[in-house]
């Protein structure tokens, strides 16, 4: 049976979630894909947090060199978000000849380039479909299922947490902050969360989904950003009043040859159901030549009910890196500059 290691950088909610299902779903993976997958190593500043998942001692690493030198690694999961220590850690993982599976939004969106050349120079994988829309697949759509159809647009509610709390806004009449607060409680939002609410996620998610499906880089310093900060009471009751609901919208067009991306808050439920939306879910359109408008919809990614330490809930956006993990192996080859 093949068997294949792997090494997790991070173990916050996401990675966390990441080993439990690795690890609990081990014996399904060996009968259905005749795949022995291993959690050989874990990269966590805390100590105390690897142990209380259950992992051993000797398998807990205090730097990036200990997994890179490691010939029992095939695929390192990074998983800590941000730019730094993340990129000097995803490259030296590339430089060493191990696949990455990354979540990480910023990096990708910001260097992908970089890391794209250094994975295809080293003939290893490189996967970020976990780096857009929660745990819906739509990536590997567009790169697969969908690559003979013309994208002239794309929209969506690609940030769960904003949508959780414009949808509780409308429905209770509660204020922004105490909305705010109440989001951070259920882990719906993170304890410092201006890059959900000023837009910046949803501005990374935007460029990345927005080069793919255009076929051009839009960097995300281009793309129009509002965020929902400024949002008050009194700006949902004039929307509800005019047959509106807010969401924050990400939007992306491309008319002559010209690519352009914005962000619109304001939306009518009788063009697009996407006021039905009333949790942290994400939700995608993808008008396609062939198909007509496709929809993608699915949980936020790495979000976690933490009063019942619900791991199932992080199941869908977490069994993206496994699935990279087995394309992988059962193709017996390494695939530069690829996503799943």
């Amino acid at each position: 049976m093949k068997k294949v290691g792997v090494a997790i950088l991070g173990l916050g909610v996401v990675g966390g979630g990441t080993y439990k299902i690795l690890s609990e779903h081990r014996e399904q993976y060996k009968k259905s894909h005749g795949v022995d997958i291993v959690v050989e190593s874990v990269l966590e500043r805390s100590k105390e947090r690897a142990l209380s998942l259950g992992i051993e001692e000797n398998r807990i690493c205090s730097n990036i060199a200990e997994i890179c030198s490691n010939p029992e690694i095939d695929i390192v999961v990074e998983v800590i978000g941000g730019i730094e220590p993340a990129k000097t850690f995803v490259l030296a993982a590339l430089n060493s000849g191990k696949s990455v599976v990354t979540s990480n939004k910023e990096l990708y969106c910001k260097y992908s380039h970089q890391l794209e050349k250094t994975a295809k120079k080293n003939r290893v994988g490189l996967f970020y479909e976990a780096t857009c829309v929660g745990g819906v697949p739509v990536i590997r759509a567009m790169l697969d299922n969908l690559q003979g159809n013309n994208f002239t647009s794309i929209m969506g509610i690609i940030n769960g947490t904003t949508n959780y709390i414009l949808s509780k806004m409308s429905q209770s009449g509660a204020a922004y902050k105490s909305v705010l607060e109440e989001a951070k409680k259920l882990g719906y939002a993170e304890a410092d969360p201006t890059s959900d609410v000023e837009g910046y996620d949803a501005a990374y998610k935007l460029s990345i989904l927005s080069s793919l499906a255009f076929h051009t880089k839009i960097p995300f310093t281009e793309i129009y950003r509002e965020g929902i900060d400024g949002i008050d009471n009194l700006d949902i009751e004039y929307g509800k009043r005019l047959g509106y609901s807010l969401k924050l919208l990400a939007i992306g067009k491309t008319k002559r040859a010209v690519s352009r991306c914005a962000f619109i808050r304001l939306l009518s439920n009788q063009i697009i159901r996407l006021q039905e939306l009333t949790t942290a879910i994400t939700q995608f359109f993808l008008p396609a030549t062939a198909w007509r408008t496709l929809c993608f919809t699915g949980a936020a990614q790495g979000r976690c009910l933490r009063g019942v330490q619900s791991w199932g809930i992080l199941s869908i956006a977490q069994l993206i890196p496994i699935i990279a993990i087995l394309r992988l192996i059962i193709r017996k080859r390494r695939i530069p500059q690829q996503s799943l």
